[in-house]
């Protein structure tokens, strides 16, 4: 991999290992089928030395201007995520977002050809507007967990209330570790500026997942671990509740009941959760 142009302050082969691995543990959970699922990461101590490379721009639909000037790494659009570790050049690249926040253009990567994932500016929605309202985030991902998209599909969970409530009885992780619930969205187009709109705003409303109706999830954070952790953890209640309705049973008659989570919350200080002062 020629880096030459760049100077670094971190390990990029680590981050790229990090990545493809753990773009490897969505494709081997079929949560990646085909060219599926995005990742990209903010490149905090990244400098360009070398102004002179030949490159591709696209102008973004409308500004992020709290982004000027930034750099990130994402998955290229049309690739495989089991591929990112084998062929980093070909499934990620590096893009620097101009001085107005209105374009960026690809220094490194793309080697087919290609640009950045079509979900790229809803990565940057979630990027500019969590820096907006002070929660910087480092890395934004999207996968598709089959548990959490079919649950999706039934209508008595399509609400945030009603799936977040669903999963935090599941299992104590979950209220522990997502204690303000999991954003629904409707359904939109992939890859859409409406799906984008919506997406900032539940992010804007303090989310850290969201789930995408017959889509998907995307997700926020400072540490490529730390997401998936996240996606870990609201799928794997959601398996639960699967398997509970397999069974014959109604989720919501089962596990930890109000009452349950309450406690929780008290115990480990969850206050952004509406169950900490029911």
């Amino acid at each position: 991999m020629n880096m030459s142009y760049f100077s670094l302050d971190f390990d990029l082969q680590k981050l790229i290992d990090n990545t493809g691995r753990v773009a490897n543990y969505f494709w081997k959970r079929d949560w990646a089928g085909g060219n599926a699922g995005n990742i990209s990461v903010h490149l905090k101590d990244f400098k360009e030395t070398n102004n002179e490379i030949c490159c591709s721009s696209r102008k973004f639909p409308a500004p992020f201007p709290l982004l000027a000037g930034d750099y990130y790494m994402v998955t290229a659009s049309g690739r495989r995520m089991r591929d990112i570790l084998n062929a980093p050049e070909e499934n990620l690249c590096i893009v620097q977002i101009d001085d107005r926040g209105e374009s960026y253009k690809v220094l490194w990567g793309c080697k087919t050809g290609r640009f950045p994932t079509s979900e790229f500016t809803s990565h940057l929605g979630a990027y500019n507007v969590r820096k907006e309202t002070g929660k910087p985030v480092s890395v934004v991902m999207h996968t598709q967990p089959l548990d959490m998209i079919a649950l999706s599909l039934i209508a008595e969970y399509q609400s945030s209330e009603k799936f977040s409530e669903l999963i935090w009885k599941m299992q104590p992780e979950t209220i522990i570790n997502i204690p303000e619930g999991i954003a629904f969205l409707d359904y939109a187009i992939p890859g859409s500026e409406e799906l984008a709109a919506k997406t900032v705003k539940a992010f804007r409303d303090g989310y850290r997942i969201l789930l995408w109706a017959n889509h998907g999830v995307i997700a926020v954070g400072n540490d490529i671990d730390e997401v998936l952790d996240l996606i870990d953890h609201a799928n794997s209640s959601s398996a639960i509740a699967l398997k509970l309705m397999q069974a014959g049973y109604n989720p919501r008659n089962l596990g930890l009941k109000n009452n349950n989570l309450t406690d929780l919350c008290k115990r480990f200080n969850l206050k952004n959760s509406p169950f900490y002062n029911r």
